[in-house]
Protein backbone atom coordinates (compact mmCIF):
# COMPACT_ATOMS: atom_id res chain seq x y z
CA UNK A 1 0.00 0.00 0.00
CA UNK A 2 1.82 3.40 -1.00
CA UNK A 3 2.39 5.80 1.48
CA UNK A 4 0.34 9.40 0.47
CA UNK A 5 2.66 11.34 2.92
CA UNK A 6 5.82 10.24 0.60
CA UNK A 7 4.77 13.15 -2.00
CA UNK A 8 4.80 16.14 0.25
CA UNK A 9 7.04 18.95 -1.17
CA UNK A 10 8.97 21.51 0.44
CA UNK A 11 6.62 24.57 2.20
CA UNK A 12 7.31 28.32 1.69
CA UNK A 13 8.74 28.49 5.22
CA UNK A 14 11.11 25.93 4.88
CA UNK A 15 12.48 27.07 1.74
CA UNK A 16 12.68 30.94 3.20
CA UNK A 17 14.39 29.40 5.97
CA UNK A 18 17.11 27.61 3.83
CA UNK A 19 17.41 30.81 1.50
CA UNK A 20 18.27 32.51 4.99
CA UNK A 21 20.71 29.97 6.25
CA UNK A 22 22.37 29.99 2.91
CA UNK A 23 22.45 33.91 2.64
CA UNK A 24 24.47 33.99 6.37
CA UNK A 25 26.71 31.16 5.15
CA UNK A 26 27.79 33.35 1.97
CA UNK A 27 27.97 36.38 4.34
CA UNK A 28 30.38 34.99 6.59
CA UNK A 29 32.40 33.46 3.40
CA UNK A 30 32.41 36.65 1.76
CA UNK A 31 33.30 38.74 5.24
CA UNK A 32 36.18 35.92 5.34
CA UNK A 33 37.38 36.46 2.18
CA UNK A 34 37.65 40.44 2.63
CA UNK A 35 39.23 40.07 6.13
CA UNK A 36 41.83 38.02 3.94
CA UNK A 37 42.14 40.39 0.79
CA UNK A 38 42.52 43.54 3.34
CA UNK A 39 45.29 41.33 5.58
CA UNK A 40 46.99 40.62 2.14
CA UNK A 41 47.03 44.06 0.59
CA UNK A 42 48.29 45.51 3.53
CA UNK A 43 50.61 43.04 4.10
CA UNK A 44 52.08 43.77 0.21
CA UNK A 45 52.00 47.08 0.98
CA UNK A 46 54.03 46.88 3.60
CA UNK A 47 56.76 44.97 2.61
CA UNK A 48 56.41 47.10 -0.64
CA UNK A 49 57.33 49.66 1.73
CA UNK A 50 59.86 48.65 3.20
CA UNK A 51 61.38 47.10 0.30
CA UNK A 52 61.78 50.47 -1.46
CA UNK A 53 62.93 52.26 2.20
CA UNK A 54 65.82 49.89 2.51
CA UNK A 55 66.92 50.44 -1.48
CA UNK A 56 66.95 53.83 -1.19
CA UNK A 57 68.92 53.96 2.29
CA UNK A 58 71.09 51.27 0.85
CA UNK A 59 72.14 53.49 -2.59
CA UNK A 60 72.61 56.69 -0.12
CA UNK A 61 74.94 54.53 2.00
CA UNK A 62 76.79 52.86 -0.07
CA UNK A 63 77.29 56.25 -2.22
CA UNK A 64 78.75 57.98 1.01
CA UNK A 65 80.99 55.00 1.89
CA UNK A 66 83.10 55.18 -1.43
CA UNK A 67 82.43 59.01 -1.74
CA UNK A 68 85.89 61.35 -2.11
CA UNK A 69 83.88 64.38 -1.97
CA UNK A 70 79.83 65.01 -0.87
CA UNK A 71 78.15 68.35 -1.21
CA UNK A 72 75.15 68.50 0.56
CA UNK A 73 72.77 71.52 -0.12
CA UNK A 74 70.03 71.75 2.26
CA UNK A 75 68.37 74.00 4.86
CA UNK A 76 67.49 73.99 8.65
CA UNK A 77 64.60 74.59 10.11
CA UNK A 78 65.92 77.63 12.18
CA UNK A 79 67.14 79.73 8.51
CA UNK A 80 65.20 77.93 6.33
CA UNK A 81 67.66 78.79 3.28
CA UNK A 82 69.25 76.65 1.59
CA UNK A 83 72.99 76.78 2.00
CA UNK A 84 75.32 73.89 0.37
CA UNK A 85 77.41 72.63 2.90
CA UNK A 86 81.04 70.56 2.38
CA UNK A 87 84.55 70.60 2.74
CA UNK A 88 86.30 73.30 3.46
CA UNK A 89 89.26 73.11 1.02
CA UNK A 90 86.34 72.60 -1.90
CA UNK A 91 84.65 75.87 -0.66
CA UNK A 92 86.47 78.60 -3.08
CA UNK A 93 86.97 76.17 -5.96
CA UNK A 94 83.66 74.28 -6.86
CA UNK A 95 81.00 75.89 -9.35
CA UNK A 96 78.14 73.21 -9.49
CA UNK A 97 76.48 75.38 -6.29
CA UNK A 98 78.08 78.88 -6.23
CA UNK A 99 74.89 80.16 -6.15
CA UNK A 100 74.24 79.06 -2.81
CA UNK A 101 75.41 80.41 0.53
CA UNK A 102 78.28 77.99 1.09
CA UNK A 103 79.26 76.71 4.97
CA UNK A 104 81.87 73.98 5.37
CA UNK A 105 81.13 71.16 7.68
CA UNK A 106 83.48 71.46 10.54
CA UNK A 107 81.38 74.60 11.13
CA UNK A 108 77.83 72.65 11.98
CA UNK A 109 77.17 71.20 14.93
CA UNK A 110 76.67 67.09 15.09
CA UNK A 111 73.33 68.21 16.38
CA UNK A 112 72.45 70.33 13.43
CA UNK A 113 69.19 68.64 11.31
CA UNK A 114 69.69 69.78 7.51
CA UNK A 115 66.76 69.03 5.17
CA UNK A 116 68.47 68.11 1.79
CA UNK A 117 67.46 69.20 -1.40
CA UNK A 118 70.53 67.69 -2.97
CA UNK A 119 73.28 65.36 -2.26
CA UNK A 120 76.24 65.26 -4.94
CA UNK A 121 78.54 62.81 -4.12
CA UNK A 122 82.16 62.41 -6.02
CA UNK A 123 83.27 59.02 -6.25
CA UNK A 124 86.42 57.25 -7.81
CA UNK A 125 86.50 53.32 -9.32
CA UNK A 126 88.67 51.01 -10.69
CA UNK A 127 87.91 50.29 -14.63
CA UNK A 128 89.46 48.25 -17.00
CA UNK A 129 89.82 49.00 -20.32
CA UNK A 130 92.04 47.41 -22.89
CA UNK A 131 94.20 45.79 -20.43
CA UNK A 132 94.78 48.87 -19.09
CA UNK A 133 93.18 49.87 -14.57
CA UNK A 134 92.32 53.10 -14.70
CA UNK A 135 91.98 54.85 -11.53
CA UNK A 136 90.40 58.09 -9.94
CA UNK A 137 87.48 58.44 -12.70
CA UNK A 138 85.39 61.23 -12.00
CA UNK A 139 82.25 59.94 -11.33
CA UNK A 140 79.37 61.36 -9.63
CA UNK A 141 75.96 60.80 -8.44
CA UNK A 142 73.53 63.37 -7.09
CA UNK A 143 70.35 63.01 -5.14
CA UNK A 144 67.16 65.50 -5.44
CA UNK A 145 64.87 65.49 -2.82
CA UNK A 146 61.80 67.07 -4.22
CA UNK A 147 59.01 67.84 -1.26
CA UNK A 148 55.59 68.18 -1.88
CA UNK A 149 51.91 67.81 -0.60
CA UNK A 150 50.10 64.82 -2.19
CA UNK A 151 46.42 65.81 -2.97
CA UNK A 152 45.40 62.31 -3.48
CA UNK A 153 46.36 60.93 0.29
CA UNK A 154 46.81 64.32 1.91
CA UNK A 155 50.31 63.65 2.99
CA UNK A 156 53.51 64.95 2.89
CA UNK A 157 55.87 62.86 0.21
CA UNK A 158 59.15 63.13 -0.97
CA UNK A 159 60.34 62.58 -4.73
CA UNK A 160 64.12 61.54 -5.03
CA UNK A 161 65.50 61.47 -8.21
CA UNK A 162 68.83 60.43 -9.43
CA UNK A 163 71.12 61.51 -11.78
CA UNK A 164 74.87 60.12 -12.79
CA UNK A 165 77.89 61.02 -14.45
CA UNK A 166 80.73 59.02 -15.82
CA UNK A 167 83.08 61.20 -17.68
CA UNK A 168 86.27 60.92 -16.54
CA UNK A 169 87.59 63.96 -18.02
CA UNK A 170 85.35 66.59 -16.07
CA UNK A 171 85.94 67.71 -12.40
CA UNK A 172 82.51 68.02 -10.59
CA UNK A 173 82.10 71.62 -11.21
CA UNK A 174 81.36 70.74 -14.93
CA UNK A 175 79.09 68.21 -14.71
CA UNK A 176 76.43 67.54 -17.48
CA UNK A 177 73.80 66.48 -16.19
CA UNK A 178 71.29 62.87 -17.25
CA UNK A 179 72.68 60.49 -19.97
CA UNK A 180 73.29 60.99 -23.82
CA UNK A 181 70.30 59.17 -24.42
CA UNK A 182 67.68 60.61 -22.50
CA UNK A 183 69.40 64.48 -23.30
CA UNK A 184 70.65 66.78 -20.42
CA UNK A 185 69.14 67.85 -17.47
CA UNK A 186 69.73 70.58 -15.21
CA UNK A 187 66.53 70.67 -13.02
CA UNK A 188 66.14 72.99 -9.82
CA UNK A 189 64.30 71.25 -6.64
CA UNK A 190 61.12 73.95 -7.03
CA UNK A 191 60.90 72.76 -10.96
CA UNK A 192 59.59 69.50 -9.75
CA UNK A 193 56.35 68.60 -8.08
CA UNK A 194 53.86 66.09 -7.85
CA UNK A 195 52.37 66.31 -11.01
CA UNK A 196 51.49 63.50 -13.45
CA UNK A 197 53.42 65.39 -16.26
CA UNK A 198 56.55 66.13 -14.07
CA UNK A 199 56.86 62.05 -12.57
CA UNK A 200 56.56 61.28 -16.77
CA UNK A 201 58.88 63.60 -18.03
CA UNK A 202 62.14 62.71 -15.17
CA UNK A 203 60.55 59.27 -14.96
CA UNK A 204 63.81 57.73 -16.07
CA UNK A 205 65.56 59.61 -12.96
CA UNK A 206 62.99 58.84 -10.50
CA UNK A 207 64.22 56.58 -7.66
CA UNK A 208 61.39 56.52 -5.19
CA UNK A 209 58.01 58.73 -4.57
CA UNK A 210 57.63 56.67 -1.46
CA UNK A 211 60.32 59.32 0.59
CA UNK A 212 57.90 61.43 3.15
CA UNK A 213 60.87 63.40 4.87
CA UNK A 214 64.81 63.07 4.87
CA UNK A 215 67.04 64.81 7.45
CA UNK A 216 70.98 64.90 7.27
CA UNK A 217 73.07 65.44 10.58
CA UNK A 218 76.89 65.64 9.70
CA UNK A 219 79.83 64.94 12.41
CA UNK A 220 82.52 66.28 10.33
CA UNK A 221 85.26 65.24 12.66
CA UNK A 222 83.96 62.12 12.35
CA UNK A 223 83.44 62.13 9.09
CA UNK A 224 79.56 60.55 9.67
CA UNK A 225 76.55 61.20 8.40
CA UNK A 226 73.44 60.40 10.13
CA UNK A 227 70.71 59.56 7.83
CA UNK A 228 66.76 59.46 8.94
CA UNK A 229 64.53 58.77 6.22
CA UNK A 230 60.84 58.46 6.72
CA UNK A 231 58.59 56.63 3.90
CA UNK A 232 54.88 56.41 3.62
CA UNK A 233 53.22 54.49 0.78
CA UNK A 234 49.54 53.34 1.10
CA UNK A 235 49.18 54.00 4.38
CA UNK A 236 51.70 52.15 5.54
CA UNK A 237 54.82 54.12 7.26
CA UNK A 238 58.62 52.94 7.99
CA UNK A 239 61.48 54.29 9.08
CA UNK A 240 65.36 54.10 7.74
CA UNK A 241 67.96 55.38 9.90
CA UNK A 242 71.37 55.37 10.67
CA UNK A 243 75.09 56.35 11.20
CA UNK A 244 77.38 56.44 7.58
CA UNK A 245 80.86 56.50 8.44
CA UNK A 246 82.73 57.51 5.06
CA UNK A 247 86.05 55.06 4.04
CA UNK A 248 87.97 57.48 2.65
CA UNK A 249 90.02 59.68 4.61
CA UNK A 250 89.28 63.65 4.59
CA UNK A 251 85.52 63.75 2.91
CA UNK A 252 84.29 66.14 5.76
CA UNK A 253 87.86 68.11 6.32
CA UNK A 254 90.60 68.93 4.60
CA UNK A 255 93.88 67.45 5.43
CA UNK A 256 95.24 70.81 6.03
CA UNK A 257 92.25 71.76 8.53
CA UNK A 258 92.71 68.94 10.70
CA UNK A 259 96.50 69.13 10.82
CA UNK A 260 95.81 72.94 11.49
CA UNK A 261 93.60 71.30 14.64
CA UNK A 262 95.77 69.10 15.84
CA UNK A 263 99.01 71.64 16.35
CA UNK A 264 96.72 73.87 18.07
CA UNK A 265 95.48 70.84 20.26
CA UNK A 266 99.17 70.47 20.90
Amino acid sequence: MRNKHNNRGVTLVELVIALAVLAMLMVAVIMLMSNNTVIYRKTKADISVQTVAQETYGSIQDSIMQAKEVTLIGYTESDGKPKAYKKASLLDTSETVKKYEEVAFDKLSSSEVIYPTQLIIKYSVKSDAENRTVENDNCVITYYFCRYNDRESGHEKCNVYITRDYDPSVGISDIKWGSPSVGEWTPEEKELSSTSADVEKYKDYLYTSALSEATVKVDAEAQTFDLNLAFWDRGQSYTSKGIVRCRNSYVTIDMKSRLDKNKNEE
